[in-house]
């Protein structure tokens, strides 16, 4: 299975696969900062693709026609909104954070004390 095989089953069967219309989803790149370190432009761009890319390269995003990303900046989601509720959820937390805490540290000792024996 060749990385151009791969990327044409997504393609053309990744909507089947999750149950949605096809032709709704888009994902922008910067190809060519994909490819800034590239000599020669005869490539396999699915295979540069399956192999090279990664989230810095996704400069927009549209799932069922509307814009998540869009030149590198959520156009949904209130960032400072969700860091204040991810804030509030966790300090009402706290009690059983507290109480995994020490557990946690046991855990870590323990697994230090495994591996530094097996040196």
């Amino acid at each position: 299975l060749t990385a151009s095989d791969l990327f044409a089953a997504a393609i053309t069967n990744g909507a089947k696969v999750v149950n949605q219309p096809a032709d709704q989803d888009l994902v922008v790149i910067d190809y060519a900062g994909l490819t800034s370190d590239f000599l020669f432009d005869d490539l396999d761009e699915a295979e540069v693709l399956m192999t090279r890319m990664n989230a810095h390269h996704v400069t927009g995003l549209v799932v069922a026609g509307n814009w998540i990303l869009q030149d590198g900046q959520l156009q949904t989601v209130d960032i400072a909104a969700a860091n204040k509720e991810l804030s509030k959820q966790a300090k009402a937390d706290l009690p059983r954070l507290a109480a995994e805490r020490s557990r946690t540290h046991k855990l870590s000792s323990a697994i230090h004390r495994f591996y530094n024996e097996l040196e």
